[in-house]
């Protein structure tokens, strides 16, 4: 049998959603659950991935094979064997790190 603590664990989660909403954490528009980005800022990120500089992760316009380098690695190659970042650093995603930085 369900304790007392659990019986109205339901009912307040309710009451404080309806008190004090999900928010995305970029925009602070209402959002369907918690830790959730809304349509727009999530349609604003940028996500990086294949085809890229193989010694600084940067992406390329077009794959030009594995290990390519861009100009500025082949110029002075990065003292370390790459850097992956998930996500560009465009206005969502800097909004999204200063958040969780302040």
């Amino acid at each position: 049998m369900p304790s007392a603590s659990e019986l109205l664990a339901g009912p307040m989660r309710l009451i404080l959603n309806y008190a004090l909403p999900p928010r995305c954490p970029a925009c602070g528009v209402i959002v369907e659950g918690d830790r959730r980005l809304c349509l727009d800022c999530w349609s604003q990120l940028e996500f990086i991935g294949p085809p890229w500089c193989a010694g600084c992760r940067l992406p390329f316009a077009y794959d030009r094979g594995d290990g390519a380098l861009c100009g500025r690695c082949l110029a002075e190659p990065p003292a370390h064997d790459g850097v992956l970042a998930g996500i560009g650093y465009g206005d969502v995603a800097r909004t999204l790190v200063l958040r969780l930085k302040y």
